[in-house]
């Protein structure tokens, strides 16, 4: 009888060994699964705040928008330290929710950064645009007067604001904005003295007093060449025209 109780005391010693390494083997299955899945969670955030880092980038951010893109890079800098720090405890399973939370933040100053760049980027262009707008219709002015009236030296300005006009236009295409705005405002300025001359000289032709003393001067010339016998040469400036009079 003796005997018999000895085994089954050793039997229950031996189940009960049995039935605690299941337990504590099931729980360090759960503890593993959960550690798991907050890694997971963890890499997901931390995922998602580099994809809105890289997009922001993408949009020119370091031009457009330098403070955001700053700020938001250095969320992601103190995120990934949170989460270092997380996975370098003692304990088995980490506190994700302050990392996750740590990654949002920086996802979200990540696309701040992507949207001021755009929004920026597009005011700029509407800008440099109407820049140009402008500067295309004052040099086409300029050059309409400059059809009109005997420019002379004015014409080589013409030229330039033309020429300046045109590397706006390229530097708009290659996206320099800020540097087409202001060459596109330098060839404004350069057609408006263009046509403020072509004013001045249109002035004088619209002054009664100038033009009956150049008529009065052409008479006079056509007089001395019939009365001289020689040849007079009369030139009209704003028409072009060198007329030759013998006698």
């Amino acid at each position: 009888g003796l005997m018999l109780r000895g085994d089954r005391l050793r039997w229950r010693k031996a189940a009960v060994a049995v039935i605690g390494v299941a337990v504590l083997s099931g729980a360090l299955l759960t503890v593993r699964w959960v550690a798991s899945r907050r890694q997971a969670l963890m890499q997901s955030a931390a995922d998602a705040a580099g994809n809105a880092v890289r997009a922001a980038r993408a949009e020119d951010a370091m031009r457009w928008a330098p403070d955001e893109l700053g700020a938001a890079e250095r969320a992601s800098r103190e995120a990934l330290t949170r989460q270092r720090v997380e996975q370098e405890r003692a304990l088995l399973i980490p506190d994700a929710g302050p990392v996750v939370e740590a990654w949002a933040v920086a996802e979200r100053a990540a696309r701040r950064a992507a949207d001021a760049a755009r929004t920026r980027h597009a005011e700029s262009a509407r800008f440099a645009s109407g820049q140009i707008d402008e500067a295309r219709r004052a040099v086409s002015d300029a050059e309409a007067a400059a059809a009109r009236i005997h420019l002379g030296a004015d014409r080589r300005l013409l030229a330039i604001a033309r020429g300046t006009l045109n590397e706006a236009t390229a530097y708009q295409r290659g996206g320099d904005l800020d540097e087409a705005a202001a060459r596109a405002r330098d060839a404004t300025a350069l057609a408006a003295q263009v046509s403020e001359r072509a004013v001045v000289l249109a002035e004088r032709y619209a002054d009664a007093g100038t033009v009956a003393r150049w008529q009065r001067w052409k008479r006079e010339t056509i007089e001395w060449s019939r009365r001289e016998g020689r040849p007079a040469i009369v030139v009209v400036k704003d028409a072009h025209l060198m007329t030759v009079y013998d006698r």
